[in-house]
C-alpha cells in the first residue's frame, strides 16, 4: 500500500530555471549598465582634458603683452590673418592638438577674436568636428 503525501516540500525544475534566467538577466542588466558609466566616465574625463588644455593656451595668449611698445612683446597678435596655427601647449595635454586662429578688428576696430581648437590627435575627418571644443575670446587692441 502506498500513501500518497499531501504536501511535498522544494521547488520543481521549472521554477529553478525560471528563477536562473530572471537572475541572469538582471545581471547581466547591471553589467551592461556599469560598462555605460565606466564609458561615460572616461569621456568626460577626455572632455575635461581638452577643456583643460584650451583654457591654458587661452590664459597664456591673454597674460602676454599686445602692446609693441612692451619689452615682452610678442609679435602673436600680429599675424591676425585667420589662419589656422598650431599652438604649443604643456606636454602632459600631448595626446591633444591644440590649434588658434585670429581675426584683427573682429567684430570691431581694435578688438582681436581669439580661437582656440583642440582635438584629438589621430581622428578622422568625419570624427573631429564631434570631438572639437572651441573657446572664444575677444580681447581689445587698443595701444592706450
Amino acid at each position: 500500500m502506498f500513501v500518497a503525501i499531501k504536501s511535498e516540500k522544494g521547488f520543481t525544475v521549472v521554477e529553478v530555471i525560471i528563477a536562473a534566467v530572471v537572475l541572469a538577466i538582471g545581471l547581466m542588466s547591471a553589467a551592461v549598465m556599469q560598462t555605460r558609466a565606466v564609458t561615460g566616465a572616461n569621456d568626460a574625463n577626455r572632455l575635461t582634458e581638452r577643456v583643460t588644455a584650451a583654457e591654458l593656451f587661452m590664459e597664456d595668449l591673454m597674460n602676454r603683452p599686445i602692446v609693441d611698445t612692451d619689452p615682452d612683446y610678442d609679435a602673436i597678435f600680429d599675424n591676425a590673418t585667420g589662419e589656422l596655427e598650431d599652438a604649443s601647449v604643456c606636454t602632459e595635454y600631448e595626446p591633444y592638438r591644440t590649434r588658434y586662429r585670429m581675426f584683427a578688428n573682429a567684430p570691431l576696430n581694435n578688438l582681436t577674436t581669439i580661437q582656440v581648437l583642440v582635438t584629438p590627435r589621430g581622428l578622422t575627418d568625419s570624427l573631429l568636428s564631434q570631438k572639437l571644443i572651441t573657446f572664444s575670446y575677444i580681447r581689445s587692441t587698443r595701444f592706450n
